[in-house]
């Protein structure tokens, strides 16, 4: 409950409970009772107590009772604001400014805000609860290029519950510069830990009476005006601030501070990954940026590598770490450890990568020329991802008994690194088998890993050399055309020449007179065969004489021959005489008819035929019987 201190409080207390003796509700000092006996009492009462409680008690009988309250927050909503000046000290500031806050509650919820020329340059919430403690004091310094500032605080009262009080607002100061001619040189100094510095102090004021420096660490060489050195042999204090000031003649002081920045670079930069598990290709993954023992931390950036390339520039106070370390919120510099986190996903072209990353102080132009970092030493990416198959030919003609499936020119990429296998027909194959020509086929490559399978089908070809598997007789028809007799084995399929009598042979057809002892040579890139027959080349019988007629005398003797030639030889069959002066004979390829003492009954036709497996032919002779002249 937060409500405006002088206004009216109205409340209410309600139970569901029944059986009870009596219901009161008190505000603060006011109490009021139920009367009805209807679990319902309400209450109003002035606030003017900020110690002021709300409290609703139920009395069940003479022994039990129960109640609950609440806190009530009392609010004055226009405090009084004053604003005063006084000089500040040579040590400090030029001018002290002091708020000062008046009717004013709850202190713990008032915001007081400083302004500069109508620029906010400070602004704080009052962390104490004492209603007492309501002076505000900054101390302020006027350079002589400024000449002059304004200066006012506002101080308004602001609770989460409500929406913002309207500010209240002091008078505005109008202060001018405190000019005594002094000149620091460097003005700005940025100092490696643990080494020397040395500044020089000066004045051109003429009634200048006492010159020096007032310091924690470190000494001075002169100590009258118009100059004055405060050097240091070896800074480790991160919080020296020196100031040199001079005293005029009319006790009048002024001072100039040096901006001294005071920083060391780490110990140590290590990076290593964030968790205890491999970096898997698709993931996100994350890599931490140890720095060890730095200071000044707020003025540190951490840039991060991949192969030379920047890819995050961490300002720290931004950083995935959490929570911050101390030392990046609070105004004091001291040594501290802070770190930097890259969150990024896992690539497979990460493998191998050097990820680095350089703490670099940021201290502006005024700062070193190349500003002071350490970089830490790489670590080397081990990205896990599934495998792949390359270089492998969709195609591959290896040769019988000297190719092996480990010969193929497959190549497998992963990590873990995988492991390959061949299968052949769903059956796993020694890849270390060489190949026989009944293997030829579509063979599968499967490739795996932790992270993944893949596979790929290769179709093999096994080739080799030309062989014969023939007879060594052939038999081929006259007139037949060259073809091969026996195929020769062999892949790629060969080539085929003829040769007779160690001669290369030409013929489009058989011949009759081409019998004899002929060689056949097959050839392929992988070799050349030859195989050595006889070729028998028949043809059907042939008579050697056309159609006849002899004569014959009566009592005379003739004889009647056919002779026929064929491949293989032919059998001549004659419709023979059965005449006892009739006889047949075969002698070589003739057929031989002999008639003795010749008669009439031996005139005719006699015909033969010629008979073998290719074909038959028809010869006739016609015996004529003459009279004796």
């Amino acid at each position: 409950v937060i409500i405006e201190n002088g206004t009216q409080l109205y409340a209410s207390c309600n139970t569901t409970e029944e059986d009870f003796e009596e219901l009161s509700l008190c505000l603060g000092n006011v109490c009021c009772e139920n009367t009805q006996k209807d679990g319902v009492v309400s209450c109003v009462a002035r606030v003017s107590d900020f110690e002021m409680r709300a409290e609703c008690k139920m009395k069940l009988n003479e022994t039990h009772e129960c109640s609950e309250g609440r806190e009530i927050t009392v609010y004055i909503e226009n405090p009084k604001v004053m604003l005063s000046v006084r000089n500040g000290n040579a040590t400090q500031s030029d001018y002290e400014l002091q708020c000062d806050v008046f009717d004013v509650a709850p202190a713990q919820n008032i915001s007081v805000t400083w302004y500069r020329n109508n620029k906010t340059f400070e602004s704080f919430m009052n962390s104490t609860e004492e209603p007492e403690k309501t002076s505000y004091v900054l101390g302020v310094n006027i350079s002589r290029e400024e000449k002059f500032a304004e200066f006012r605080c506002e101080v308004q009262l602001k609770f989460e519950e409500l929406k913002p009080q309207h500010p209240v607002i002091s008078t505005t100061h109008h202060l001018s510069a405190r000019y005594c001619g002094l000149t620091v040189t460097p003005a700005e100094v940025y100092v490696k830990y643990g080494d020397s510095a040395s500044i020089n102090c000066s004045t051109t004021i003429k009634d200048a009476a006492i010159m020096s420096w007032e310091f924690a660490v470190g000494e001075t060489s002169g100590a009258s005006p118009p100059h004055v050195t405060w050097m240091i042999e070896k800074l480790e204090d991160f919080t020296v601030e020196p100031f040199c000031f001079v005293t005029l003649d009319t006790n009048e002081q002024c001072k100039m501070k040096p901006n001294i920045t005071l920083y060391k670079l780490p110990d140590s930069v290590v990076v290593s990954a964030v968790g205890n598990r491999p970096m898997k290709e698709g993931e996100e993954h994350q890599l931490q940026c140890h720095i060890y023992n730095v200071a000044p931390a707020k003025k540190l950036s951490v840039k991060w590598y991949k192969d030379d390339e920047t890819v995050l520039t961490d300002d720290l106070q931004s950083s995935d770490v959490t929570p911050l370390p101390k030392c990046l919120n609070d105004s004091t510099v001291r040594l501290c450890n802070v770190s930097s986190i890259y969150t990024f996903t896992v690539k497979k072209s990460d493998n191998g990568s050097p990820f680095r990353c350089e703490a670099e102080f940021q201290f502006g132009p005024a700062g070193p020329l190349v500003p002071p970092s350490m970089a830490s030493e790489p670590y080397t990416a081990v990205v896990h991802y599934k495998p792949t198959i390359k270089n492998c030919p969709s195609y591959y003609a290896g040769v019988e008994n000297s190719f092996r499936l480990n010969d193929l020119p497959c190549e497998t990429d992963g990590n873990p690194p995988p492991a390959i296998e061949w299968y052949y027909n769903g059956t796993l194959i020694d890849s270390f088998k060489l190949l026989t020509r009944a293997e030829s086929g579509i063979y599968t490559a499967t490739a795996h890993n932790s992270m993944g399978q893949v596979n790929i089908d290769v179709h093999i070809t096994v080739e080799y050399a030309p062989r014969f598997s023939c007879q060594m007789l052939y038999e081929v028809e006259v007139k037949d055309m060259l073809k091969p007799l026996c195929k020769p084995e062999g892949l790629p399929l060969p080539t085929i020449t003829w040769f007779k009598n160690g001669k290369e042979h030409f013929s489009q057809h058989w011949e009759k007179h081409e019998s004899g002892n002929y060689s056949v040579k097959a050839s392929n890139k992988h070799g050349t065969a030859e195989h050595t027959f006889y070729l028998d080349i028949l043809y059907p019988p042939e008579f050697t004489q056309p159609d006849t007629t002899t004569g014959v005398v009566v009592d005379g003797n003739v004889s009647l021959v056919w002779e026929a030639d064929g491949n293989p030889k032919p059998e001549i069959q004659c419709n023979d005489s059965l005449a006892e002066n009739v006889r047949a004979s075969t002698v070589g390829r003739q057929r031989i008819i002999t008639v003795t003492r010749a008669t009439s009954t031996n005139a005719g036709r006699y015909i033969c035929v010629a008979t073998n497996k290719v074909g038959k032919v028809t010869r006739a002779t016609t015996l004529v019987l003459q009279e004796n002249g």
